[in-house]
């Protein structure tokens, strides 16, 4: 139907501008790069410039929350020093601005949850590894670092070394540095603008790997959720390109939607994760399946091993109230499609891996 409408109107069926390519998103359509491309159209432009309204994305009232949850004093005293608001009501007008900004970007529920707001990097069980390496410190690459709140937390933990970003999302990091407005100027950051969910040549062709650009500087990629969120038809692709931009001693940190049980029966292709939510974007893993995926890719006669823990906790253990667990475990993840499965099966894979072959 999208196809058809923009050859009819090509000046009106795609309602988001500055690069419609990066508007798109989502949990219901998480488009691939290219895929839905506008035409140039100079009536599409006249329009948007004419009627700024009508390139604003709609809000889905599935995955919104009006208000977050209470935050705890550490997480307050946090935004409070990162954003030089004391005010009371003052920060939570800030908090609404970026909900609704970040929105417009890409409709994820890290913003839409107001789950940028916790401190869910520290809530990993093996999170003081990380920390203890920050601080020594490692050369720290955030895929799909978003606002890049989580190298700042890391940062206010003892982060000495490099901290960077890579988001395929400019406009995120853009709004993160208008948000954290109170930094030290010299505990700076670095943002590269990255898709990591793009097809990766052969192993032969490893400088041009996406992340090829890292090899000889990271020391820990970290992925909170990223794997979850881009879904199976994407996690090959990233791991492969971590696979290929990583050495012996390089780590991998981060969570990803995990299951207790077998998963839904329908499944990607590779037995990456399995399909979640209404759009079948997403991904969810056993805790022996991600173990086993991570562990030993197969390159052929080139070994790469990892040696991973991981263990499934509770989503409440990552800092989600009560409303949220619902939410998530009813309202988005569950459908009717699998009407036995409970959302206590949910949980969340917390991992660590680090690279011995």
């Amino acid at each position: 139907m999208q196809s058809r409408l923009r050859k009819i109107t090509p000046w009106t069926w795609w309602r988001y501008p500055d690069d419609p390519i990066n508007r798109g998103g989502g949990y219901n359509s998480y488009p691939a790069p290219h895929d839905t491309e506008p035409p140039p159209s100079i009536l599409r432009v006249l329009l948007w410039k004419v009627y700024p309204e009508a390139s604003k994305r709609i809000i889905d009232l599935r995955y919104w929350r009006d208000t977050h949850a209470p935050l705890s004093l550490k997480d307050e005293l946090f935004w409070r020093d990162h954003t030089g608001i004391d005010d009371s009501d003052e920060l939570e007008q800030c908090f609404r601005e970026v909900q609704e900004a970040t929105w417009q970007v890409v409709q994820e529920l890290c913003f839409a949850r107001f789950w940028f707001l916790k401190n869910i990097i520290a809530a990993n069980p093996y999170y003081r590894e990380l920390q203890h390496a920050a601080r020594q410190g490692a050369t720290i690459v955030d895929l799909g670092c978003g606002l890049g709140q989580d190298l700042r937390r890391l940062r206010a933990d003892g982060a000495t070394g490099e901290l960077i970003g890579v988001d395929r999302h400019p406009k995120l990091w853009e709004l993160g540095c208008s948000l954290f407005k109170n930094e030290d100027p010299e505990k700076s950051f670095s943002f590269v603008e990255l898709d990591i969910r793009s097809k990766q040549p052969g192993l032969e062709d490893l400088p041009l790997s996406a992340l090829g650009q890292f090899l000889d500087k990271a020391d820990i990629y970290l992925l909170n959720d990223v794997l979850s969120f881009l879904g199976g038809k994407y996690v090959g692709a990233i791991l492969d390109s971590i696979n290929r931009a990583s050495r012996v001693g390089t780590k991998m940190y981060g969570w990803v939607v995990g299951q207790v049980g077998e998963p839904p029966e329908k499944k990607f292709g590779k037995g990456f994760g399995k399909e979640f939510g209404d759009g079948g974007r997403g991904a969810v893993f056993t805790l022996k399946t991600f173990c086993n995926i991570l562990a030993s890719p197969d390159y052929g006669e080139q070994t790469i091993k990892w040696d991973v823990r991981a263990q499934l906790i509770g989503f409440d253990q990552l800092g989600l109230d009560q409303e949220d667990q619902d939410w998530f475990g009813g309202t988005f993840f569950w459908d009717t499609r699998y009407p036995d499965r409970l959302p206590n099966e949910l949980k969340a894979i917390c991992f660590i891996a680090e690279r011995v072959e």
